[in-house]
């Protein structure tokens, strides 16, 4: 990753962060279980699961975010 893939990081994890502050639900349009490593979806699915995630379940086409 360069520096604007830092600076896009940071934008994306202040985004996630004023969504969880607001309590809004977390659904997810790909799979949470195999995402590619050194991709913003695999940061993204880690960050979640570090901020309280315990799992993700598959409804439909979605995958929502369970706290």
């Amino acid at each position: 990753m360069n520096g604007n893939d830092d600076e896009i990081w940071r934008i994306n994890k202040q985004f996630l962060d004023e969504q969880m502050a607001l309590k809004k639900e977390f659904w997810l349009s790909h799979d949470p279980f195999s995402p590619k490593e050194g991709e913003f979806f695999a940061r993204e699915i880690n960050y979640l699961i570090k901020k309280g995630v315990t799992n993700f379940v598959n409804i439909g086409n979605l995958w929502k975010a369970i706290w």
